[in-house]
Parts: C-alpha cells; sequence; structure tokens
C-alpha cells in the first residue's frame, strides 16, 4: 500500500470486520437458510473477491466460486435435502460424533502430544481478558478453538475501524492484532487448511476454510501496511 486515501483506509478496516463476521458466522453457527443465502450472495463474493492475491489464490477462489453455483444449484431444486446435509457436514467436521479429521483447535496443532488445552489455550485467554472479551461460559470448546479466536477478531476489527473513524488508530488495539495473528492463527491455520483439504466430506465447508487461510494471510500484509493517524496517510495520499 504505497499511497492511501483516508476513505480508502476505512473501506479496508470495514472489509476485514465484515471478512472476520463472514467466517466466525459460517463456520461457528449450524447452517440454516439464511446464512446459504449470505454464502451464495453478491455482497459475500464480493467482499471475498479482495483477498486472493497470486496465481494459485485467485485459482482457489475460482474452486470456491464453483463450489458455490453448485450450491445455487442444488438448494433451488432441494433446499431442505441441501440444508440437512450441510447440518450433517458441520456436525460431522467440528463436534463428531467420532474422532475429527481436522479439529479446530490451536492447540490441537501447535502442542506436541496433540492436546486440546495447552499453555496455547491459556495465551489465547489472555489475550481476550486484556480486551475485555469473553467466550462463551457456557460452551465446552476451549478458548483456543476456531470459532473464539475468529469472534475475538472480529470485534477487534470492528473496534479498529471505530477509531479510525474518531480520527486515528489505536496503537495498542492494532498491535494487539498484528500479534494474535502472527502469534496465533498464521501458527496453526495452515495445517487446518490442509487437513481439511484432505478431508473426506468434500464441499462449502472445506473450501471455506481455504479462503479463511488465504484471507488471514491477506489481513497481516494489510494491517502491517495501514498509517495509524489521519496526519500520516494524508502525506502518502495521492
Amino acid at each position: 500500500m504505497d499511497k492511501v486515501k483516508r476513505e480508502d483506509v476505512e473501506l479496508l478496516l470495514s472489509t476485514r470486520e465484515a471478512l472476520y463476521a463472514l467466517f466466525h458466522r459460517a463456520l461457528g453457527c449450524e447452517p440454516n437458510d439464511a446464512l446459504i443465502q449470505v454464502l451464495t450472495g453478491e455482497e459475500s463474493r464480493v467482499l471475498l473477491s479482495v483477498v486472493p492475491e497470486s496465481e494459485a489464490g485467485r485459482g482457489a477462489f475460482r474452486d470456491y466460486l464453483t463450489e458455490l453455483d453448485r450450491l445455487v444449484e442444488r438448494y433451488a431444486v432441494s433446499p431442505s435435502e441441501v440444508l440437512s446435509g450441510m447440518k450433517d457436514d458441520y456436525t460431522a467436521l467440528f463436534f463428531g460424533p467420532g474422532r475429527l479429521e481436522a479439529p479446530p483447535s490451536e492447540s490441537y496443532y501447535r502442542d506436541s502430544e496433540g492436546s486440546f488445552l495447552s499453555k496455547h489455550t491459556l495465551s489465547v485467554r489472555r489475550e481476550y481478558a486484556r480486551w475485555g472479551f469473553g467466550a462463551d461460559e457456557h460452551a465446552v470448546e476451549p478458548d483456543d478453538t476456531l470459532v473464539y479466536e475468529l469472534d475475538f477478531m472480529r470485534a477487534l476489527a470492528k473496534k479498529s475501524l471505530a477509531s479510525w473513524l474518531d480520527g486515528e488508530l489505536d496503537t495498542e488495539l492494532h498491535d494487539a492484532q498484528v500479534r494474535f495473528v502472527n502469534e496465533h492463527l498464521l501458527r496453526w491455520l495452515g495445517l487446518y487448511a490442509g487437513d481439511m483439504r484432505a478431508c473426506s466430506r468434500p464441499g462449502v465447508y472445506q473450501q471455506l476454510v481455504q479462503m479463511l487461510w488465504m484471507f488471514v494471510n491477506w489481513d497481516i500484509r494489510m494491517l502491517q501496511s495501514l498509517p495509524l493517524d489521519f496526519d500520516e496517510c494524508a502525506s502518502c495520499a495521492a
């Protein structure tokens, strides 16, 4: 980002908030008709189109769009059957029963013994507490489960947009997001995406996780290139 305008920064910040919200909803909630409409709608497609930055990425995005088009065609013929199949996939991929092919857990991928509770869980919990974010106290999943990490980043992205609209990016808030992406999301999502790519249930969820991995890599590059206040932005604007 060599030259930016204030409105460009606002657009980038609003885009990343919307994408974290989209991934959180798509990967963290049981599917319903409304979610299918969101995933297959034009707004979501346009949002995700900013993410691919390489030929391989553009290829993955085309694969994702192809999967969405298949979903639209099947849903038009038999919506109840498609929704039932998505619910089965969601349950099998994220909850079980039985051993998960790709557990959505940071600790699982980073702990040498594949534990679902580790020092990484505690590290994530400290970050949440620092920013007043609480994972669902009634849930059985650990704090470093994918759904909570995405919701945390969605919450911080929302705060970033609000701070920019107030006149500058909160430096501590900005640094916290860079740190969380670098020290947590980037450390395990690539492995998770690889396991999802090889799982026995191909479909929308498999493709969504590939898009999530690309998005997180896009997000860290975008975060590291943002101006932190209006004066800095104005000095580099065209």
